[in-house]
């Protein structure tokens, strides 16, 4: 993009490198401060360019997650501490694209592969883009084109409530190709984390990317190469972390350690360290 932007002539800006726009005590499930790039609201024309994928939180990150590309980055990691889902329809609210489209062509989605927060498998190379004034709307045909049903995507389903767009693909006139020509197959990390490490449980309800990234890169990592838990092993990342059972706890990134004290299985870092992630787990594989 950048390489076509500079052949056209078109100025290319990092967000963080210019001026927010500050929105305190708004009300509703959002953070009380946060900044978002006034690029959003000075533009012409606003194009929202999301790439089809997975998301371990949100089940996907397509459209209407996007737009958290437009806040500030210090700020990015408070959306996490709330209810997410419901934090990024309220700023669907504040930023409006003119158009969204979703890049679903082999190229973009080849290049995600199995690193980090998403997942993607596109063994049939399928190659085309959805586009849609309505955020609710495009989101909803991504997910039905990777086999996610709309319905269960939290943040399609209360944008629909809120009258951002709408969700029901009976109800939209789609053109082009058929949905049923254009599947791809997906897994969602947690099911693919589950083939190779059934013994393990990640707590990460409030866990921001910084944390979530360096530790599904690191597990795969582990994953490729045929390592396997001994034991049942509890990660906790992010402030709360919700814990199911009485199993080994490690702890990773500065949110869970501070919360959790001073413990003996833990890794600081805001974000914690990849390289260090692998060979603390390692500690507890074989």
């Amino acid at each position: 993009m950048s390489q076509i932007a500079k052949k056209l002539g078109i100025k290319w800006v990092l967000f963080d490198e210019h001026s927010y726009r500050r929105f305190r005590k708004i009300p509703g499930y959002i953070p009380e401060d946060f900044r978002v790039s006034e690029f959003a609201f000075d533009c012409d024309k606003f194009i929202n360019v999301p790439v089809l994928k997975t998301h371990f939180l949100t089940k996907v990150t397509l459209a209407m997650k996007n737009l958290k590309g437009c806040l500030k980055r210090e700020d990015k990691p408070v959306f996490h501490r709330g209810d997410l889902a419901r934090a990024v329809v309220e700023l669907n609210k504040i930023v409006v694209p003119s158009l969204n489209v979703i890049d679903c062509t082999a190229k973009a989605i080849g290049a995600i592969g199995s690193v980090g927060n998403d997942v993607q498998r596109n063994k049939e190379g399928s190659s085309f883009i959805i586009a849609s004034s309505d955020i609710v709307a495009v989101d909803a045909i991504g997910s039905a084109v990777i086999g996610i049903d709309p319905k269960t995507v939290r943040t399609i389903n209360m944008g629909k409530e809120a009258g951002l767009g709408e969700d029901d693909l009976t109800q939209l006139d789609i053109y082009g190709e058929e949905l049923k020509h254009l599947k791809i197959k997906v897994e969602l990390p947690q099911e693919q984390l589950r083939h190779g490490f059934p013994l393990l449980e990640i707590a990460a309800d409030k866990a921001c990317s910084g944390c979530i990234i360096p530790l599904l890169s690191a597990l795969f990592q582990l994953q490729k190469r045929r390592a396997r838990l001994e034991n049942p092993l509890v990660l906790c990342l992010g402030k709360h972390s919700h814990v199911s059972s009485d199993s080994t706890r490690l702890l990773i990134g500065d949110c869970a350690c501070k919360e959790n004290g001073a413990r003996e299985h833990s890794i600081e870092g805001c974000p914690p360290d990849r390289k260090e992630i692998i060979k603390e787990l390692s500690k507890y594989m074989h």
